[in-house]
C-alpha cells in the first residue's frame, strides 16, 4: 500500500479515537510483548551487549553515546511515535509494502487496533535506545529498540516498570515495512498480566466473551469502541479494586 493509501485506508481506524483481549493461556499482551519474537537460530536476537541474563535478575539496558544512523533513527522515531500513540505519525513511517507481523491477528490494520489497546489500559512505554541489529539480503536493516514496558500505572504499586524488551523493526529504502516485539527477562506476566486477567476471569467472566472481540479482524468501528472502553473501565476497576485491597 502507497502512503497516500495508507492515509486513505486507515483513517476510519485512526479516527475511532484515542482509547486488551489477551487470554491468558495465549499469552499476548498489552504492548504485543510475544505477539512475535524475533529468532534467528530458536534465540532472540537482542543487541549486542544488551542480552538479559536470566528471567529473574534482568539486566537493565544501557544507553548508547553513538549517533543514530538512518536507519535507526527511522525505527527511534516509528516507535516513539507507537509509544505516544501518535498513530497518525506512526502510519506515515510505514511503507508501500509493510507486513506489519504485530497487526496479523486482527487484519492488517491490526497494530493500530493494538495501540489503542495499549493506549486503554495506560501503557506506559520508554523507549532506551535503537541499536542496528542485522543487515538484510537483498536489502534492508532490521533494528532493535529496546524499551521499559509498564501497565495501568501498576509501578505505583510496585509491579513495575518492566524493562529490556525488545521492538524489532525492519527498515527498507527509508520505510518501515515490519515489526515485532519480545519480551526482556522482567516477570511481566507473573507480576502483572496473568494476575490482572485472573482477576478479570474472577470478577468479569460474563464480559471475557466481549473482551476477546478486540482481536477480531472484522469488528466494526463502533463495536472496536465499546470493546475498548469496557478494556478501559476494566483496567480502572482492576486498579481500584488493588487500592482497597480486594484483588491481587
Amino acid at each position: 500500500m502507497s502512503r497516500t493509501d495508507t492515509e486513505s485506508e486507515l483513517r476510519e481506524t485512526l479516527d475511532l479515537g484515542n482509547e486488551a483481549s489477551h487470554r491468558r493461556h495465549r499469552r499476548w499482551a498489552v504492548g504485543g510483548l510475544v505477539a512475535a519474537a524475533l529468532v534467528v537460530s530458536g534465540a532472540v536476537l537482542w543487541p549486542a551487549g544488551h542480552e538479559p541474563d536470566s528471567a529473574t535478575s534482568p539486566t537493565p539496558p544501557t544507553t548508547s553515546t553513538a549517533p543514530l544512523n538512518a536507519d535507526e533513527q527511522l525505527a527511534h522515531d516509528f516507535v516513539s511515535a507507537y509509544a505516544a500513540f501518535d498513530r497518525r505519525l506512526a502510519a506515515s513511517f510505514v511503507g508501500d509494502d509493510a507486513t506489519l507481523s504485530l497487526g496479523s491477528r486482527s487484519g492488517r490494520n491490526g497494530w493500530l487496533r493494538h495501540n489503542r489497546l495499549d493506549e486503554a489500559l495506560d501503557a506506559d512505554t520508554q523507549l532506551d535506545g535503537c541499536f542496528q541489529t542485522e543487515a538484510l539480503t537483498p536489502d534492508g536493516t532490521q533494528v532493535g529498540c529496546l524499551y521499559t514496558f509498564n501497565i495501568l500505572g501498576l509501578d505505583a504499586l510496585g509491579r513495575g516498570p518492566f524493562p529490556g524488551n525488545l521492538f524489532t523493526v525492519t527498515v527498507r529504502a527509508g520505510e518501515v515495512v515490519d515489526f515485532e516485539t519480545s519480551a526482556g527477562a522482567n516477570d511481566y506476566f507473573e507480576l502483572a498480566w496473568d494476575p490482572f486477567w485472573a482477576w478479570i476471569e474472577d470478577t468479569h467472566a460474563s464480559e471475557v466473551p466481549a473482551l476477546e472481540k478486540v482481536d477480531e479482524p472484522d469488528l466494526r468501528p463502533k463495536e472496536l469502541d465499546r470493546v475498548i472502553r469496557l478494556w478501559r473501565r476494566i483496567g480502572q476497576g482492576y486498579v481500584a479494586a488493588l487500592r482497597a485491597g480486594t484483588a491481587h
